[in-house]
């Protein structure tokens, strides 16, 4: 009876897992029809699976490199893979919603085998929900597409397994994991750390060490032989993207030499300073953590040690985009801090028997008032939720003083219109060998075009004059969009290039309606 119960709350899980993938699908597909997708990092990924298809090894004008020039990430061979089926941006679209909001059922799965008969299906649930509205879980949907956005459901799926005690399946979640960015090396150690130390503490670490000193110094050799590897993979996946990207960060040689990669590269400095930069953002990023379900983990808080590095990473850096719902690196940290949750509340439903245990009664009253709320909150708030009610700009602030924190553009935003329309009836007048010059909002809906170049991108296109001497056939811009005004790294906007180009008289009008420009050259 327990079996066949346990089974129907498991199909109620996939199924909640199912309801969200179909929303979250819906709206970020919605988003890049109506032209809200942008060239970082769709346009990226799209241009890149293109370029492989063409046979240019993830080759993008953008990036005027191959993606393995930025990111040292094999896991793009799969995504090529989906594209290979169905070379469009929806694919990866909704692979990536999927596994996103199919986390919940590793996490779920993990509950179950720890938490048994104790287990409090009511509780857990209101847990599922906050994973699926955390903005800092599906914030990487709102943003875009992105490699990194994947990690949680690999991590999820590693720990099922660890407690499953199924060695190979978590090894192969983790070599996947792994895969999706090669700074992810570092959570993969922090993990084994956290999850062997768990293991072997319910049972007396200590006492078991002295007591089997061979087994305890070859247990050891094989975590710092495990350390070695890793740093080993990390240097050569850094030279990889140095050998492709052209760049000088792979001679990591000290810890120094690291500490500067992570200042040039990143922006990061460890001093008291950068740590209190932005603050207050930080406070209320730390507050959502918690508050969605995030307190559960201190039941469990050796598993909340491979949320160490993000919190280094971020906290330390002066770009807010690491610590504001939106952007795809909050993906590293909510499977840890959700996975630690899901355990420490099997771990509390196994010792709430026991009179002595301090969180009774009252204070799960209170931890399940803490959670609706939450979720009332997130999922009615269009700052919080990407479905949420409240039409809000992508730039908006929420925080006073002046500080700017990336909101998650609510679907309401985002209008099927003539504007949108009218772009991919020109792109389907134009052949794809075409060499063209757009803006990053209507990037992707060129990234299969081999030659489509992009103003604003990390090498700009050379600098300005060289821009301005290429013979580019079409330039397409959208007047509706900001990034038509916006000033791209050569030190001009789309609105002055077209100005510019006009007045040249080497390009005349192609089009020009509900707010799209497209010039052809003479």
């Amino acid at each position: 009876m327990k079996n066949m119960e346990s089974g129907k709350q498991l199909i109620l899980v996939i199924l909640v897992s199912v309801f969200f993938f179909l929303i979250y699908s819906y709206y970020s597909i919605y988003k890049y029809l109506t032209l809200n997708a942008t060239g970082f990092d769709l346009g990226i990924y799209g241009a890149s699976l293109h370029g492989y298809l063409y046979g240019n090894f993830f080759y993008s004008t953008l990036l005027n490199t191959s993606f393995f020039g930025t990111h040292f990430s094999p896991f793009i061979y799969v995504l090529a893979f989906f594209f290979w089926i169905f070379p469009h941006n929806a694919t990866i679209l909704v692979l990536q919603s999927l596994l996103i909001t199919f986390t919940a059922i590793p996490l779920y799965l993990t509950y179950m085998k720890i938490a048994g008969n104790d287990s409090k299906f009511s509780t857990v649930f209101l847990l599922i929900l906050c994973y699926e509205l955390s903005p800092y879980s599906i914030g990487p949907i709102a943003f875009d597409f992105h490699l990194m956005a994947l990690m949680p459901f690999f991590y999820a799926w590693a720990l099922y397994f660890f407690v499953a005690k199924k060695p190979v399946g978590e090894g192969i979640s983790l070599a996947l994991m792994i895969s999706l960015h090669a700074s992810f090396i570092i959570f993969f150690l922090f993990y084994m750390t956290a999850t062997r130390i768990s293991r072997y503490a319910k049972r007396g670490l200590f006492t078991r060490m002295r007591q089997n000193l061979k087994k305890t110094v070859l247990l050891l050799s094989i975590y710092i032989a495990l350390i070695f590897v890793a740093a080993e993979y990390f240097l050569i996946a850094t030279n990889v993207r140095d050998f492709y990207g052209g760049t000088q960060y792979g001679n990591i040689t000290s810890l120094h030499a690291f500490l500067n990669y992570l200042k040039i590269r990143y922006r990061i400095t460890y001093s008291l300073q950068s740590l209190e930069t932005y603050s207050s953002t930080k406070l209320v990023f730390l507050l959502f953590v918690i508050i969605l379900g995030g307190f559960y983990a201190i039941f469990s808080p050796l598993l909340l040690l491979p949320s160490i590095p993000y919190f280094l990473f971020a906290f330390f850096s002066m770009n807010t985009a690491y610590f504001d719902p939106g952007f795809q690196y909050t993906a590293m940290l909510s499977p840890v801090i959700f996975a630690a949750a899901f355990v420490g509340l099997a771990n509390m439903n196994k010792r709430q028997k026991n009179k002595k245990f301090l969180f009774r009664v009252p204070g799960r009253k209170v931890a399940t008032g803490v959670m609706i709320s939450a979720i009332l909150v997130v999922a009615g708030i269009g700052y919080f939720s990407p479905v949420g009610s409240t039409i809000v700009s992508s730039s908006g602030s929420i925080f006073s003083g002046g500080l700017s924190a990336q909101v998650l553009p609510s679907i309401y935003n985002f209008h099927e219109n003539m504007t949108s329309e009218t772009i991919f009836e020109l792109r389907g007048n134009i052949s794809t060998n075409t060499c063209l010059l757009t803006q990053n909002n209507l990037y992707p809906e060129f990234d299969a075009f081999p030659n489509a170049y992009l103003l604003y991108s990390y090498t700009s296109v050379g600098n300005l004059s060289n821009l301005y001497s290429r013979n580019f056939t079409y330039i397409i811009a959208d007047k509706f969009s900001n990034f038509y005004y916006q000033n791209a790294l050569v030190g001009t906007s789309m609105a002055r290039f077209i100005q510019h180009a006009e007045s040249s008289g080497q390009y005349s009008i192609y089009l020009e309606k509900y707010g799209i420009i497209a010039l052809k050259r003479n």
